[in-house]
C-alpha cells in the first residue's frame, strides 16, 4: 500500500494506525514534509520584514490610552498624594493612616 493511496483516502494508515480524514495528498514527499516539525524562522528575516510604521503603530497601540493613563495616575499619586520624605522619617500613625485611606479609596474607585 502506498502513502499516496492511504493519505486522505479515509483508509487506515499502516504507518500511524489511524484514519486520514484530511484532504487527499498525492505526493508522498509532501505528506512527509507536512508531518515533519516546522522549521524555526530566522529572526533576522523577521526584523527585516518589520518596518518603522509597524513598530510605531505597535508602540502607539501599546501605550495609548491605558498605559499612559496609568503612568499619569501613578505620577499624581507619587508627587501629590504621598507625604514628604521628612514626614515619613518618623514612624507615626497619622501618615500611615493617610496612605492606607488613599490606597483604600483607590481600590474602591479603580
Amino acid at each position: 500500500m502506498d502513502v499516496d493511496r492511504c493519505i486522505g483516502s479515509g483508509m487506515i494508515c499502516p504507518w500511524t494506525g489511524g484514519l486520514h480524514a484530511g484532504p487527499a495528498i498525492r505526493d508522498p514527499e509532501q505528506a512527509r514534509r507536512l508531518e515533519a516539525e516546522p522549521a524555526e524562522h530566522d529572526r533576522a528575516d523577521l526584523a527585516v520584514s518589520l518596518g518603522a510604521n509597524e513598530i510605531l503603530g505597535f508602540l502607539k497601540g501599546y501605550f495609548l490610552p491605558w498605559n499612559v493613563s496609568w503612568m499619569a495616575l501613578s505620577a499624581i499619586y507619587w508627587f501629590f498624594l504621598t507625604p514628604s520624605v521628612g514626614t515619613l522619617k518618623t514612624f507615626a500613625p497619622g501618615w500611615i493612616a493617610l496612605i492606607y485611606l488613599r490606597n483604600s479609596a483607590a481600590v474602591l474607585i479603580f
